[in-house]
C-alpha cells in the first residue's frame, strides 16, 4: 500500500499542476492585432463634390483598447468648395476588407454605411455631416494562434468646405491563445500531451555502451551471496 501511494503522489501532482496551468491559460487575454485595407463608395448629390480615398491600417490592442488614426486611419474624405450655397445629401458605404486576424466569423469583409448631408459653399463656409448608423460592429474569431473578439466604432465625421478630414476609428478586444502550445513549454507536461507530438522518445543508448557496463548479479547458494558479472 505504501508501495502505490508513493507511485500515485507524482501523479496527482501532475493533474493538479496541469489543472492549475489550464486555469491560468483559460484566464489570460493577449492582445489582438487587427489589419486590412478600406474603400468607399459616395452617392447622391455629395458624390459631386465628396471624395474617399481608402488606406491600408493595422492596429494592436493595449490593455483592451486602442485606435486606427494617424498613418493606420481607416481613410479621408476630401470636401469641394463652390461660389455659392449648394445643398448636398446622399450616402457613403464603408467597405473593409480584414487580413488580420484569419478566421473570423462570418467572413474577412464588412460595410458601414452612413449618412451624408449638409451645404457646400466657398472655402471653410458650411460643410458636410457624416453619419453611420451601424457605428460600432463586432467581430469573433477562431485560427491555430487562439480565438477572441474585436469591435470597431466609427465616429462621427464633419468636414468644411474645401477641406480635408480623416476617417478614424477605436478599437477595443483582446485574445485566448491556443492552450495545447502553451501548456507544452512546461517540460514537465510534456509526456501528458498526446495531441501537438511535441514529446520526443529519449534516444536508445549506445548498445556498445550497454556492453561496457558492468552489471552485477547476485547469485545465492547455500556458501552465501558472491557477485558474478556479465561482459
Amino acid at each position: 500500500m505504501k508501495n502505490f501511494a508513493t507511485m500515485l503522489k507524482p501523479f496527482t501532482m501532475s493533474i493538479a499542476l496541469l489543472a492549475i496551468f489550464s486555469a491560468a491559460q483559460i484566464a489570460k487575454a493577449d492582445p489582438v492585432t487587427v489589419s486590412g485595407t478600406s474603400s468607399g463608395t459616395i452617392t447622391g448629390t455629395a458624390a459631386q463634390f465628396l471624395t474617399f480615398s481608402g488606406n491600408t491600417f493595422t492596429a494592436t490592442t493595449a490593455g483592451g483598447g486602442g485606435s486606427f488614426s494617424g498613418a493606420d486611419r481607416i481613410g479621408s474624405f476630401v470636401l469641394a468648395s463652390t461660389a455659392g450655397e449648394t445643398p448636398v445629401s446622399g450616402t457613403f458605404t464603408l467597405n473593409l476588407t480584414f487580413t488580420g486576424p484569419a478566421g473570423i466569423n462570418g467572413g474577412q469583409a464588412t460595410t458601414f454605411t452612413a449618412a451624408v448631408s449638409g451645404t457646400i459653399s466657398t472655402n471653410n463656409v458650411g460643410g458636410v455631416n457624416i453619419v453611420f448608423n451601424n457605428p460600432i460592429q463586432t467581430f469573433t474569431f477562431s485560427n491555430a494562434s487562439g480565438s477572441g473578439s474585436f469591435s470597431i466604432e466609427l465616429p462621427k465625421v464633419f468636414i468644411q468646405s474645401g477641406e480635408t478630414a480623416n476617417l478614424t476609428a477605436g478599437l477595443t478586444g483582446n485574445q485566448t491563445p491556443a492552450a495545447v502550445p502553451e501548456l507544452c513549454r512546461y517540460r514537465g507536461f510534456r509526456r501528458l500531451c498526446g495531441v501537438c507530438g511535441c514529446e520526443r522518445p529519449r534516444p536508445p543508448v549506445p548498445s556498445r555502451a550497454r556492453a561496457l557496463s558492468p552489471v552485477p548479479e547476485l547469485v545465492f547458494r547455500q556458501q552465501g551471496p558472491y557477485q558474478k558479472y556479465r561482459r
